[in-house]
């Protein structure tokens, strides 16, 4: 069910599922909710800008990236 996607009118394939980053503001909280929300197969993350947590998350993904060769920033649909 998390693969599942919709075409957008951009020509990009956004994921129906994604998981909110609202509340998440303690590295903690960030490196325990991605852990698992991309061990599931998450793969939209929705980052409101009023949220103020995305250099936070920025370094999950990089260092995330660098553990696992098999994600690439091409395989998440990310929103700001």
């Amino acid at each position: 069910m998390l693969n599942r996607k919709v075409l957008l009118n951009s020509g990009f394939n956004m994921p129906m599922i994604g998981i909110g980053t609202g509340g998440l503001n303690t590295r903690r909280d960030i490196f325990e909710t991605f852990e698992n929300a991309i061990k599931v197969g998450y793969r939209h993350i929705d980052m409101a800008t009023v949220y103020n947590n995305q250099e936070l998350i920025g370094d999950y993904m990089f260092e995330k990236y660098l553990e696992d060769p098999k994600l690439k920033r091409e395989d998440f649909f990310l929103c700001f």
